[in-house]
């Protein structure tokens, strides 16, 4: 890929992309990552009517990514994992052309992290990682 350089890091490496840097380890999970994510879009899609394919992937924010000092309803800054994501995205042969498949039937998926949730617009917000069912850090839903 384009602007990128592995470089050692103390005792291990960092992967340098565009202006930004990241663990290279996580680096390499993130690609492998990214796969199971387009594929689980693709299972997705088969349920839902063709007009409305527009899906959210919600990510945790990878392990020990702080949020900081945000209020209920803001969002946190991207993440260096959510960045490499969307730079793979961009400059990827592999993953555009998975990207450019999908998106010529009609099916676009984007990638966030959950950062709040609630039950109802009356409730108050509450940390992503306290909704009830989140077994798993990744979910999948229709966008409205």
């Amino acid at each position: 890929m384009p602007n990128t350089r592995v470089e050692p890091y103390y005792d291990s490496y960092r992967l340098y992309f565009a202006d930004e840097a990241i663990d290279f380890a996580q680096a390499v999970a993130l690609v492998y990552y990214y796969f199971p994510l387009a594929f689980g879009c693709l299972r997705a899609w088969g349920g839902i009517k063709e007009e409305e394919r527009k899906l959210v992937v919600f990510l945790d924010r990878f392990p020990a990514v702080s949020r900081g000092e945000i209020k209920p309803g803001e969002i946190a800054q991207k993440t260096q994992g959510m960045k490499f994501l969307e730079f793979i995205r961009e400059h990827s042969a592999t993953a555009k052309g998975i990207d450019d498949e999908n998106q010529s039937e009609g099916a676009i998926c984007t990638y966030t992290n959950l950062e709040w949730w609630r039950r109802e617009a009356k409730d108050d917000l509450k940390e992503g990682k306290k909704y009830p069912h989140f077994v798993l850090a990744d979910w999948l839903v229709s966008r409205p």
